[in-house]
């Protein structure tokens, strides 16, 4: 997988920043914000990577990896950790960073759950709950196993939902 960077590499401050925020984050996502920071993939093919994955309705089109301070910002208003800042509450399972998007609305999420560590989610949001009633895993699909895996374009995994 090939990515444009969108700005400067993170920042020392803002790689501690998002440290404190999100205790225990992957090395491997903490080096590759230090090298790139907010990028939008080149693959412009259809689905993801080319997989035509019709259940996850993935646009057409580069998708975008965020920068520090961004999954910061994304990761509060959807709820991270219970912090209810946006006026939609808390609209997926927690503990999940917010760490890229599709194009179309929907997220890619770090998880940091005990149960899926460091697991990559595609969360739908075309598929959320009626008015963002609570999070629920209707809607969350497993991606792959790591940070790595996911830009380096690896193959998708199927698994059920954690409950």
């Amino acid at each position: 997988m090939e990515f444009t960077r969108i700005s400067d590499p993170a920042s020392d401050e803002d790689l501690q920043a998002l440290r404190v925020y999100a205790p225990g984050l992957p090395q491997e996502y903490i080096d590759w914000l230090a090298l790139h920071d907010g990028c939008i993939s080149d693959e412009t093919v259809a689905g993801f990577w080319g997989f035509n994955l019709p259940s996850l309705r993935l646009p057409t089109g580069p998708w975008q990896v965020y920068g520090a301070q961004s999954v910061m910002l994304y990761s509060t208003m959807m709820g991270f950790e219970g912090e209810e800042e946006s006026g939609d509450g808390i609209r997926m399972p927690q503990p999940m960073l917010l760490i890229a998007d599709d194009g179309g609305g929907n997220a890619f999420l770090l998880s940091l759950r005990e149960d899926t560590w460091h697991e990559i989610w595609y969360w739908d949001h075309g598929e959320e709950t009626a008015d963002f009633d609570q999070p629920w895993w209707g809607n969350m699909h497993k991606v792959v196993d790591s940070f790595q895996e996911l830009v380096d374009g690896g193959e998708w995994i199927t698994s059920s939902h954690p409950s």
